[in-house]
């Protein structure tokens, strides 16, 4: 879709793109607001501006879905409720009329049918239960009793809010959404947008953001960032940047405005398991991903190298491979760490984790934990002498001092861990819980 921007610096006249999805990304008092404003005003009825932070206090304010509900002492928050239950019932009494000349007529789907689907994935241990005049909330136990809508916390009724703005949204709408990320946890706040996106593939959405993070979840995405507004001529300072590339260092210096220390990964920018999961293990630190290993260590150093600079701690985290004990210690000197496990991929198979996402899919930890017992410990003795091959090819020909040749470097060490492994394999879950004992 076309989207026509704002004024920029040293050009005549403005400049059009081909995008469903804009992120705009610049420190406080960049003009990222400014920029959204030259939008809503020139798009006009087209334009609906969404703001999961004011959503939950009063304001009357224009180019706002909620003006179409004309109380005015109400929260947009509180329209949006009004409206879709308004929405509800006008579907209900149509439905009834039309099953009286047509019995077996399936139900029709609503706005608030479609909210609820995306609000119990990002909540499920939650579900929505919706009564004459109330939208009620219920745990998924059997026990929990459910509670008005008015009593959910202000993080529910924001992911309610937002899915709900957007659905309400007219069609071919242009979006603009203001702090994305606001009072968002960090485990929903990309698989939100995703289902939200994926909702409404006729709208174009406009992302006004300081997280860094946002920007690498937006999948085929532009990117602006932002760098200052002059007012007086109400032109903006801009620059494209490229979402499958690295950032640029200046980027970060100018964002970090929260001085978040910066944590360098392995991994790419998008569809890696090492920029998904890292963020949630370390929610105080801005992740980086670099790409290889020795990237990673080239960064780190590189950065604390300039910490007199910017004043930022960094660290980095690399898979531990076949690395050696005296290799993990050089790295640990250097600010680089190594996990307990080859790879992080495996950080899923830990038990506690395991138990944790049974319970959160509402299975025996049990049952589930020695399956996953039961299935690695199968797949590790298909594949011990290829393990054992590629341990030997890594590290016994610098050992040994001769060529590696498997027919014979197969006895001795490897051989007798291949026995030791097959030995706890007939012990299943002591192996398991056991697995640093094993050479």
């Amino acid at each position: 879709m076309e989207i026509i921007l704002p004024q920029r610096l040293n050009t005549t006249c403005r400049e059009t793109i081909i995008a469903n999805k804009l992120v705009v990304i610049g420190a406080n008092g960049a003009g990222k607001s400014s920029f959204g404003k030259d939008l809503i005003h020139r798009y006009g009825e087209q334009a609906v501006r969404i703001s999961g932070f004011r959503c939950l206090s009063v304001r009357n304010e224009s180019q706002d879905w909620a003006d179409l509900t004309p109380s005015h002492r109400l929260s947009a928050y509180d329209k949006l409720v009004i409206h879709l239950q308004k929405e509800e019932f006008e579907a209900a009494v149509q439905y009834k009329e039309q099953s009286k000349r047509a019995p077996g007529l399936p139900p029709p789907v609503t706005k608030l049918d479609s909210i609820q689907v995306i609000w119990e994935k990002m909540f499920p241990q939650n579900k929505l239960l919706r009564k004459s005049g109330f939208i009620e909330p219920i745990s998924s136990s059997p026990a929990s009793k459910a509670y008005q809508a008015d009593r959910m916390s202000d993080g529910e009724k924001i992911v309610f809010y937002l899915i709900g703005a957007v659905v309400c949204a007219p069609p071919g709408a242009l979006l603009l959404i203001e702090a994305p990320e606001i009072l968002l946890h960090e485990s929903i706040k990309h698989s939100l947008w995703d289902e939200i996106e994926d909702l409404r593939p006729d709208c174009i959405f406009i992302y006004l953001t300081h997280d860094i993070s946002f920007i690498t979840a937006r999948q085929n995405s532009e990117c602006i960032w932002m760098h200052a507004y002059n007012a007086d001529e109400k032109i903006w300072d801009y620059e494209f940047i490229n979402t499958k590339e690295n950032f640029p260092e200046e980027l970060y210096i100018d964002i970090l405005g929260s001085r978040k220390p910066i944590l360098f990964i392995e991994g790419a920018e998008s569809n890696s398991i090492d920029n998904r999961l890292y963020p949630l293990i370390f929610p105080d630190y801005l992740v980086k991903p670099m790409g290889g290993c020795q990237k990673v260590i080239e960064s780190t150093k590189a950065f604390r190298q300039l910490k007199d600079f910017h004043t930022l701690d960094s660290k980095g985290i690399v898979d531990r491979d076949r690395r050696t004990e005296g290799e993990i210690r050089y790295l640990q000197d250097q600010h680089v760490y190594v996990p307990d496990v080859a790879e992080v991929e495996n950080l899923l198979l830990l038990e506690p984790v395991v138990r944790v996402v049974a319970l959160r899919l509402m299975k025996d930890p049990e049952q589930v934990f020695e399956k996953v017992c039961e299935n690695v410990l199968q797949l590790f003795e298909k594949d011990l002498e290829g393990q054992g091959d590629t341990t030997c090819q890594t590290s016994g020909p610098e050992k040994a001092g001769e060529s590696y040749q498997p027919e014979n470097y197969q006895c001795g060490r490897i051989n007798q861990s291949c026995r030791k492994f097959k030995r706890g394999y007939s012990r299943g879950g002591y192996l398991y819980k056991n697995k640093k004992r094993i050479p």
